[in-house]
């Protein structure tokens, strides 16, 4: 009973840490949305070169006494690799893209399949995000994508466009079904996946979206 007890207290223990560093890995994954939307107003609204635009992003750091990428080392190291924030309010989830699909990528975020298109408003365009379900990153990664339902919102903000997609469907495959990512005439298609069911993780579930609206020069509302 002893045993039992203590195996308890380290589980509960385990999960607190898990869900405290999800929550830090939030706040500053949001932060750094903003940055790119501030970015994008940036060089909208005016003619300064880009050492001008660095120069204000640096300045804004140090007067607020928040850099939110210097303390934790994986930000750091990849701060230059992040080409887009994924955020998924029906889930509550906000998420770094990465241009691969590496093992460091996937630990910090989700990642960009390397057979799929890079993020755009192009037509005829397919991108693929995988990520991980649960494990050291708890409710923020994809492991609540299966409630994911047709006309629920997903966006993507990168540093020049602010992309809004709405969820189609979605479907379990076997690992090896890569058929069912399709590139469609005139349309521009996002899909997720990730291991299923959580956590024997031996098929996959894709949520399918499609490109509604991008916009570079009219912010979306108030993020959460």
């Amino acid at each position: 009973m002893f045993t039992g007890i203590i195996l308890i207290v380290i589980s509960l223990i385990f999960m607190y840490f898990v869900n405290l560093n999800a929550f830090k890995r939030k706040i500053k994954i949001t932060q750094l949305e903003k940055k790119f939307e501030q970015e994008i107003i940036v060089n909208r609204e005016s003619d300064i070169t880009q050492e001008n635009i660095e120069s204000i992003n640096a300045t804004e750091q140090g007067d607020n006494g928040d850099n939110i990428l210097s303390d934790n080392e994986i930000w750091n190291a990849f701060e230059d690799s992040i080409v887009g924030i994924l955020r998924i309010n029906k889930i509550d989830v906000v998420l770094p893209i990465f241009n691969d699909t590496s093992k460091k990528s996937l630990s910090a975020g989700v990642g960009i399949l390397e057979e799929s298109d890079l993020i755009s408003n192009e037509k005829n365009k397919m991108t693929v995000l995988a990520g991980h379900r649960g494990g050291q990153n708890g409710d923020q990664s994809f492991l609540n994508i299966d409630k994911l339902q047709k006309d629920d919102e997903i966006k993507i903000t990168t540093k020049e466009q602010i992309f809004c997609y709405k969820v189609i469907g979605q479907e379990v495959i076997e690992p090896t079904d890569w058929n069912k990512f399709m590139r469609e005439e005139g349309k521009t298609k996002l899909y997720l996946i990730s291991c299923h069911p959580y956590p024997q993780n031996y098929q996959r579930i894709i949520v399918e979206a499609e490109l509604v609206m991008y916009e570079n020069e009219k912010l979306s509302n108030e993020n959460n």
